[in-house]
């Protein structure tokens, strides 16, 4: 995760990237497993480096029967 993020900014700092035209997504958030902590520090170092769009998405279980 911090190897993604550090790689987000380092482009950023070279200006391969904005940050206002930058999107981080952080999905699937699966219930119970993705840790909540994570999330809030992908979006905080998202914050840090002036990105101000992130998309989430949260797995849904429809528990079919085969």
């Amino acid at each position: 995760m911090d190897d993604l993020m550090d790689r987000i900014e380092k482009f950023i700092k070279d200006g391969k990237l904005k940050p206002q035209t930058t999107t981080i997504r952080i999905d699937p958030i699966i219930p119970g497993v993705t840790k909540m902590e994570d999330v809030a520090h992908i979006m905080e170092r998202a914050a840090k480096m002036g990105i101000r769009s992130i998309k989430v998405s949260i797995m849904d279980s429809y528990g079919y029967n085969e």
